[in-house]
């Protein structure tokens, strides 16, 4: 599902050189290789060189060892980019227990805030930015559309922490007009390259290696090739 915002121009630039954010991710990694496959130069922000160059081995990618949390990391990077995929993001389940929030907070708002800032100063008008399914919720049995919002005050903190940095785009987009910004909401990804693994990775070993201590039934759950996704980051 995509949200499209558009500002001055509806018909953003041909995409030249990428910046990819979270690059060694489920969803990065499939988007670089994707990215690359069609041509594109890619800049691939990473928090381990030596994780991305054992993941995509002799690919032509420029590296940039950074933090999401450290404009200065990365900043002389975005000067020569002309698009922005914002794909990094900090999750934790609350079912996991423990106290997640700043993390959530300073990687999913504050990350993305400044990320944002760094990229307009840049240069770069065209931005699409990973949000999530979770920021949206309707009734049993109707289908969602991005007009239906789910309030940030749930409980659930990674859904907040989505919730909040969508609205820190809105608000960015706001005061940028001549920004093009589009949102891309995934459901729960599985698909190759899950080196950490994720949650949903490790759902598939857990099952694979009979490790799982339920069965759930008669429920619903939104899922979503990895792949498919990096497809449509490149399509919005």
């Amino acid at each position: 599902m995509t949200d499209i915002n558009t500002a001055a121009s509806k018909n953003p630039r041909t995409v030249k050189h990428a910046f990819v954010t979270g690059a060694t991710g489920l969803l990065g990694n499939n988007l670089v290789r994707a990215l690359l496959d069609q041509g594109i130069k890619v800049t691939a922000l990473v928090r381990s060189e030596e994780k991305a160059k054992l993941q995509f081995r002799n690919l032509p990618i420029r590296y940039v060892k950074g933090d999401i949390l450290e404009p200065e990391s990365y900043r002389s990077y975005l000067a020569d980019c002309d698009s922005l995929f914002h794909t990094a993001a900090f999750f934790r389940d609350n079912h996991k227990g423990g106290k997640h929030w700043q993390e959530l907070y300073d990687t999913n708002i504050t990350g993305t805030i400044n990320l944002m800032q760094a990229a307009y100063d840049a240069g770069i008008r065209q931005i699409v930015h990973t949000s999530s399914i979770a920021v949206l919720k309707g009734e049993r049995n109707q289908p969602i559309d991005e007009t239906m919002s789910r309030n940030p005050d749930t409980k659930l903190n990674y859904y907040r922490s989505k919730i909040l940095s969508e609205k820190a785009v809105d608000d960015f987009l706001n005061k940028h007009p001549d920004l093009f910004i589009c949102y891309v909401l995934p459901g729960s990804m599985y698909g190759p390259g899950d080196m950490g693994p994720t949650a949903t990775g490790q759902l598939i070993l857990d099952y694979m290696q009979q490790k799982l201590p339920g069965l759930i039934t008669k429920a619903s759950y939104s899922v979503v090739d990895a792949r498919d996704v990096a497809a449509i980051h490149i399509s919005a």
